[in-house]
């Protein structure tokens, strides 16, 4: 089963940063030499300065900098987020997309909890290893679907058991902070599962807009 656990997130403080329309980006990888150049001019706190930085040593400055001017602010106790998020798919019907935010222990492969969608290279691995490295922080979420099955125990209680596949870093949109006290089974079920693939997102034929979320 995962573990799924709730975390101490770290976010912007807009009154200080700016809007947020400014701040937040597509993954790294997405992103073309010519629309780095355009998120980096944005704002000198937009996410890309962070994600795709000259060098590791800049995005290390860069962090410790905002943290230093109250950019960025933790939250006092951990919680899970509640997110939801409305995206336009290639097949250009709109929905809505909900899910959660929370931390999930890593697990090789092999061990059946946490399933690979597609075969990566090492380049880019690395590359985002040396910046996790440097950063200690996870810069940005790791996009995964939830398949839940759920059943009954002769008590009469139920409990869920839920198969993650990862898939390619997703941008929030919208997300509540539910309580820390929140059942981590709880975290493992989705309402729906979307029907945009990983990749439609790499070839630009989908978008997701932003809207403000409030706690929960």
């Amino acid at each position: 089963m995962a573990d799924v656990k709730p975390f101490r997130a770290e976010r912007y403080d807009e009154a200080k940063a700016g809007p947020l329309e400014r701040l937040v980006a597509p993954p790294y990888d997405v992103i073309s030499p010519e629309q780095r150049e355009e998120y980096l001019a944005r704002s000198p706190y937009n996410v890309v300065h962070l994600t795709l930085p000259d060098d590791e040593p800049q995005a290390v400055r860069n962090l410790a900098a905002w943290r230093d001017e109250g950019v960025l602010a933790r939250d006092a106790e951990p919680g899970v987020w509640l997110l939801s998020q409305d995206y336009t798919g290639p097949d250009g019907v709109s929905r809505t997309r909900s899910g959660v935010l929370a931390s999930l222990r890593a697990q090789p492969y092999e061990d059946g909890v946490v399933l690979p969608h597609e075969r990566t290279h090492s380049g880019p691995k690395e590359g985002r290893l040396r910046l996790l490295r440097a950063t200690k922080t996870q810069l940005e979420p790791i996009f995964l679907l939830y398949e839940v099955t759920r059943s009954t125990s002769p008590s009469g209680s139920r409990t869920c058991r839920a198969a993650v596949t990862s898939s390619g870093a997703s941008t929030t949109s919208r997300t509540s902070r539910a309580p820390s006290s929140s059942s981590p089974t709880a975290t493992t079920a989705t309402r729906r599962r979307s029907r945009m693939p990983a990749k439609a997102g790499r070839r630009g034929s989908w978008s997701c807009s932003c809207r403000r979320g409030r706690r929960v």
